[in-house]
């Protein structure tokens, strides 16, 4: 989710899964031309809204969402059940009580990009299209910096921050990939490049549980801000 962070993006799946999914459908699967080579991204962001109606009329839940788009997608082509894949690990994460500042933040930032893609400004229309350069981490970026911890917010940022970059990864991946075959080329150059985009999946979708992980450890933080005096994990624990 682009303009999503992480614990907004968590709160969005917990509060409304079916939401969630539509906004992932519509980020990974954008609407594509018709005789564009991705042009298959479209069908499969039909296919996950029709998903996201019947959570919505079933009520089902993060986890019974999450098992459901397995259930749709099993057998898929590796090109579509890494991404879907990706979005049941986040459903799977979710929590089960999100914070409801966050869901408002990004129901508002969902709305603002619905907004956006339905009344385009005039000088986005009029300005030329240019494939996006694939990019690499910056030097002291969070995907090319060491992991170092100093506690557990700072795990937290730069879980979240390692997911994101791997997701963005992906992103530019796949318009490099659409780069060489509208070029012409294929054969081993485009399976390396589509084989680095699906590890760029799996990377992300691992570091969002990595960080819902960690974001479950709050309350532990909130609880020893409570009583600062209070004895180690095995004294409380007993």
């Amino acid at each position: 989710m682009a303009k999503l962070n992480q614990q907004q993006t968590l709160a969005l799946a917990g509060h409304n899964p079916a939401s969630f999914i539509e906004a992932a459908a519509d980020q990974m699967f954008p609407r594509t031309p018709a005789g564009d080579p991705a042009a298959w991204r479209n069908k499969v962001r039909r296919h996950l809204r029709e998903v996201a109606r019947r959570v919505r009329s079933q009520r089902l839940n993060p986890e019974q969402a999450a098992e459901l788009i397995d259930r749709e997608f099993r057998g898929a082509v590796s090109s579509t059940t890494y991404r879907t894949s990706s979005i049941a690990v986040t459903l799977r994460a979710a929590p089960e009580h999100p914070d409801p500042q966050l869901v408002r933040q990004a129901r508002q930032i969902v709305a603002d990009a619905e907004a956006a893609a339905t009344c385009p400004p005039a000088a986005a229309l009029a300005a030329p299209t240019e494939q996006p350069q694939p990019r690499v981490p910056a030097p002291g970026s969070p995907a090319a910096a060491p992991g170092e911890v100093t506690g557990l917010v700072s795990a937290q940022q730069y879980a979240a921050a390692m997911s994101e970059a791997m997701a963005s990864q992906t992103q530019t991946t796949e318009q490099f990939v659409a780069s060489l075959n509208t070029a012409g080329v294929n054969g081993e150059a485009v399976a390396a490049a589509q084989r680095a985009q699906e590890l760029s999946t799996q990377a992300s979708a691992a570091w969002t549980a990595a960080a819902a992980a960690l974001h479950r450890q709050d309350m532990v933080r909130q609880a020893y801000a409570l009583a600062p005096d209070a004895g180690g994990k095995r004294f409380v624990a007993q």
